[in-house]
């Protein structure tokens, strides 16, 4: 019996493959799938870390080209420490680097990028765009000869960006940027240039085959400016000895420049927002909760809130893991208590500090107003059942003592108005206070958990042994949590070696097929949930493996080495 729900009615889009090669133990690009929900399963030193690691230095990428105007340099800035850590090295040596490394993810995105585009690109759009689409970005990095050295370790850069499964464009570090106009995304468009005759005009330049439109170049690289000063690719040299490029416009020799420069500015454009479409809107920031995580503080959970700055910890101790959870506790504190009191104004005057209340309160909610109970329902409802265990919180208000008497009087201030120190705490169901160190180390370890799954829709939560210092009832029950989370738009990829959590995940899937789950919010379908297992080669390569999930929860596919075959062999030995 199969079921319509599951973690598939979310309609946010999520990144559904990383590739990696030349990265640590990949060495030929390998895809590495991925979905809301993802579990990496295999031997310690196996990859299993690449998948964060490789993410990291995409997001990192994409983050700064998203943000097209940022940066002078159209050049792709890389982390160089992280890139000479990740470089895959060869044969066993220490200095000896792969030719290549090749970076590359794809997402899903709920929206019509051929809609989008006809409200930028100077183009009409013949037919309608329409559904969402799947966005591929390739980055190709050659090692350059002075691989040894960090900084200077990368040569040419390839950047390649698909649309469905089709690439639609292509940067080429120093030798052209190039797009296909016949991509069905872009074949509705009707360009204003002919550039099958600018090709045949000028055929060092521009090159036109098969709907593909490149424009080459010697440039040292490529860069992109903001669209107020217009987009611009590095420097183009043309036959004549004319300059496309310099700085944010367009310089052509005066006796090309009627016929390029149209046909330019059109190309460039529809580059600038093909880029600026697709990469912004890809899920482009990480949250984790590593393995090597520790049991919170009492100073380590101690913040200070400026009304008109962003939360900061009070000290160096302070954890930056729980920020999100103060401010989310604060607002949460805040809320009609803090409502202003305007008996006594003038309509517009209560209308100003009316909104000025309003606008704090949606400041300080603005990473989700529920995440203190979002994380409280996971301990008191799955997790810690029977303590009711639930995070709270004192908030002190600091106030000048020069100012206090005037402040005591006047009744329309608001507690939004003034710096306050957040210290959270536990508390049970008695209301007893304690301190994370005071309670079991499960606790502890689970709640940077709770705070990566829960703290952003717009975030991958990266879960590294989620496991750590939980019964196996528990380690089953927070199978749940992730269900719970994924459901709401949220994507998971999970790191870990409990057989307990990944045989809760198919009991979910079981008793979803069957309409035996009555929760709507513990639904889960087998193509809502990936499990990888990362297999070590004797060459020191990793093979990976996407096992597959039948509708009654069993795997359709052979576990690489067995199925958790220790228990077996412990039980078993004869």
């Amino acid at each position: 019996m199969s079921s319509s729900r599951g973690i598939r009615s979310a309609n946010r889009g999520y990144v559904t493959s990383l590739t990696l090669g030349g990265f640590q133990v990949f060495d030929e690009p390998t895809t590495i799938p991925l979905g809301r929900l993802t579990f990496l399963f295999g031997p310690n030193s196996a990859g299993k870390s690449a998948v964060e690691d490789g993410l990291a230095l995409l997001c990192d990428a994409l983050r700064i080209h998203a943000e097209l105007g940022s940066k002078e340099s159209g050049r792709w800035d890389w982390d160089h420490q992280l890139l000479w850590r990740y470089w895959r090295r060869i044969n066993g040596s220490t200095d000896a680097f792969a030719p290549t490394l090749t970076l590359g993810l794809t997402a899903t995105l709920e929206m019509a990028v051929a809609g989008s585009l006809a409200g930028f690109a100077s183009a009409s759009l013949e037919g309608p765009g329409n559904g969402g689409v799947e966005v591929g970005a390739r980055f190709r990095l050659s090692l350059n000869d002075n691989g040894s050295d960090p900084y200077a370790m990368v040569g040419r850069q390839m950047f390649i960006l698909a649309l469905d499964g089709q690439d639609i464009l292509r940067i080429d570090d120093s030798r052209e940027l190039a797009i296909d106009f016949s991509h069905p995304v872009l074949c509705h468009f009707k360009t204003s240039s002919d550039f099958a005759a600018l090709a045949n005009e000028f055929p060092e330049l521009i090159h036109f085959d098969n709907g593909w439109v490149a424009v080459h170049s010697m440039a040292s690289d490529y860069s992109l400016s903001n669209k107020d000063t217009r987009f611009w690719v590095g420097t183009l040299e043309l036959p004549d000895g004319g300059i496309l490029g310099g700085h944010a416009e367009l310089q052509l020799h005066e006796k090309v420049a009627p016929r390029l420069e149209p046909a330019l500015g059109e190309l460039l454009e529809f580059a600038y927002n093909l880029l600026q479409i697709s990469l912004c809107n890809i899920v482009i920031r990480q949250r984790a909760a590593v393995a090597s995580r520790n049991i919170p503080s009492v100073e380590s959970l101690t913040y200070f809130l400026n009304p008109t700055d962003s939360i900061v910890g009070l000290t160096d101790s302070s954890d930056p893991t729980y920020r999100e959870l103060a401010e989310s506790f604060f607002s949460k504190s805040l809320g009609e208590r803090s409502r202003p009191n305007c008996a006594g104004l003038d309509i517009d005057r209560a209308r100003e500090v009316m909104a000025g209340w309003q606008d704090s309160i949606r400041r300080l909610s603005s990473d989700g107003p529920n995440l203190v109970d979002n994380v409280n329902r996971a301990l008191s409802d799955h997790l810690f059942i029977e303590r009711g265990y639930q995070v709270s919180g004192d908030v002190r208000l600091l106030v000048e003592l020069a100012r206090f008497a005037s402040l005591a009087q006047a009744a329309h201030s608001s507690a939004g108005d003034f710096p306050a120190l957040v210290q959270l705490y536990l508390v049970d169901t008695a209301g007893r206070r304690h301190s994370f160190e005071d309670v079991g180390s499960g606790l502890g370890y689970v709640l940077p958990v709770l705070c990566a799954v829960w703290v952003s829709e717009e975030s991958i939560a990266i879960i590294q042994q989620p496991e750590l210092h939980l019964h196996p009832a528990l380690q089953a029950a927070i199978g749940d949590v992730f269900i719970e989370s994924a459901a709401s738009s949220h994507q998971i990829i999970v790191e870990t070696h409990s057989e307990h959590l990944l045989l809760r995940i198919l009991r979910r899937i079981r008793q979803t097929s069957n309409g035996v789950q009555a929760d709507e919010a513990l639904c889960v379908r087998p193509d809502d949930v990936v499990v990888v297992y990362f297999d070590p080669r004797s060459d020191g390569t990793t093979a990976v493996k996407r096992l597959r999930i039948s509708e009654d929860g069993d795997f359709l596919d052979r576990w690489p080495r067995g199925f958790f075959t220790e228990r077996d062999e412990e039980l078993f030995d004869e």
